[in-house]
């Protein structure tokens, strides 16, 4: 009886090992994120994301200080444009449907200011002089601007009316 065990238990590590080297494809696109990989599919152009989240937006091709730019999208949902610096600092911009924060940014900051840029309401949040996340609400659209170390709110409001 103990023999048995013993090839099982080995059986069972055996198999568990064979399963350790092999990579599974996720899925491109997921009704629910509970559990799952990630769901955003990474796009080569912006009308590849607009044909995956179902609308289009519109971003600045550069951000100055910024060199690489990266797409990518959920279906029916969201879309997504980071820009990296040589730094690793990054600068991310998002448009979804809705009417609430999609920054994704939880952490707590000294500044919270509300303010008109253009015809916009906008909402800035960020530490002294810098700002990290501006979002606002147009047409049931929600946008959000995310500069992981801060950026000039000057800067930002000078963005803000390439973003549609």
């Amino acid at each position: 009886m103990k023999k048995i065990w013993i090839l099982l238990l080995c059986a069972a590590l055996m198999i568990a090992a064979a399963g350790c080297g092999k990579t599974v494809k996720e899925p491109e696109t997921t009704k629910s994120n509970a559990g799952l990989g990630n769901p955003f599919v990474d796009c080569a152009t912006l009308e590849e994301a607009a044909e995956i989240a179902g609308f289009d937006i519109a971003v600045p091709d550069r951000i100055e200080g910024f060199e690489d730019v990266m797409i990518q999208a959920v279906k029916d949902e969201m879309i997504q444009v980071f820009y990296t610096a040589a730094d690793s600092s990054e600068v991310m911009i998002r448009k979804g449907l809705g009417e609430e924060d999609i920054s994704g940014d939880y952490e707590h900051y000294d500044k919270q200011i509300v303010k008109w840029v253009g015809d916009q309401t906008v909402n800035f949040r960020g530490n002294g002089e810098l700002v990290n996340v501006a979002y606002w609400i147009t047409d049931d659209n929600a946008y959000c601007f995310r500069a992981s170390n801060g950026m000039p709110m000057e800067k930002i409001e000078a963005l803000i009316p390439t973003i549609r």
